[in-house]
């Protein structure tokens, strides 16, 4: 360890050192590690001193500079505390006005605590009950009189078969409409949602085909049921779908029925009944599950100008299949 101390000559001191307020002493210690203690140029500047490059008038000269710069420094730090500016001093005044943290709190906590003591009252509008709006009015069922009604008006049912697009499901609807199961109001409604999609000619088909899909594909779907009554009896409707695709629904409505109307279409017969369609299948399926009676009715009669020719023709070929293959008694 090397020890340097470097004292300044007040008979040599330059024109400058006179301006400071004090004298200095300068005293440098070297140690093993000096660059922790002094910057790359300090040590320089030292060390040439000590080894002799540059004369002790040089080093005082630039300690001296060192000193005037820290002291110009200092005494710009104390004259902002001690004088500072007016904006300074508006700063400060605006920060120690401002609410501590604890203060802010408490606002906080005495805001929820005045909320959670306010009551709202419920108007008296709201809060009365509405009357209960009975739309069925509930009554006692007297099971006898009930059977005793229907052993009297003995319960007929009939599912209606045939093949795609026969107009089972619109021959159905128009027989409910006529019976005045369905009233204008409905069919007028009807009416208006199959034009809203550009299918008209479906209204009375609707009546029966009342789910989305059916609706949308213009065909029967599964089998759906109602219920009408005359003076004498009462009947249930089964329609049934005459797409290929669902013959397992038509079978489950053929087991629910005591007969079947087959529903034929004048304008299209050959393709449901010659060309294996589902005229023929249909009613093989229907006297192969029990069905004894079938009523023919041949549809869309319009279509082929009220042509007698064109039932009679039909009207054979169906007549021979039903009592040659299917032992139908006519």
């Amino acid at each position: 360890m090397i020890d340097a101390d470097v004292d300044a000559d007040k008979s040599k001191k330059t024109e400058s050192d006179t301006q400071l307020p004090f004298e200095f002493e300068v005293s440098v210690q070297i140690i093993d590690r000096p660059h922790r203690f002094l910057t790359f140029e300090s040590r320089n500047t030292l060390t040439n001193a000590l080894t002799g490059d540059k004369s002790t008038k040089q080093l005082e000269s630039q300690v001296s500079n060192k000193r005037r710069k820290i002291y110009h420094e200092h005494s710009n730090l104390l004259n902002f505390f001690t004088n500072p500016s007016e904006s300074v001093k508006k700063t400060i005044k605006k920060n120690l006005e401002k609410s501590k943290p604890s203060s802010e709190k408490d606002k906080v906590s005495k805001l929820a605590d005045d909320v959670s003591k306010v009551k709202i009252s419920k108007p008296a509008a709201a809060t009365a009950k509405k009357p209960a709006v009975v739309s069925k009015p509930k009554q006692k069922i007297n099971l006898d009189v009930e059977l005793k009604k229907k052993n009297e008006k003995p319960n007929l049912s009939f599912v209606v078969i045939g093949h795609v697009d026969s107009g089972k499901s619109t021959m159905t609807g128009r027989l409910l409409y006529d019976l005045n199961i369905v009233d204008s109001k409905t069919l007028h409604k009807l009416t208006k949602e199959s034009e809203s999609i550009g299918k008209a000619s479906f209204s009375l088909a609707w009546i029966m085909d009342q789910t989305k899909e059916e609706r949308n594909r213009g065909i029967t779907v599964d089998i759906c049921q109602t219920q009408f009554e005359t003076k004498q009896s009462s009947f249930t409707i089964i329609d049934s779908p005459g797409h290929k695709d669902y013959v397992p629904q038509m079978i489950n409505g053929v087991t629910q029925a005591d007969l079947a109307i087959a529903i034929i279409d004048a304008s299209s017969f050959e393709s449901g009944f010659i060309a294996d369609g589902q005229t023929k299948e249909h009613l093989t399926i229907a006297k192969s599950l029990g069905i004894e009676k079938c009523i023919l009715l041949i549809n869309k009669m319009d279509v082929v100008g009220w042509s007698q020719d064109r039932y009679e023709e039909i009207k054979d070929q169906l007549t021979e299949f039903l009592t040659d293959e299917l032992k139908y008694v006519i």
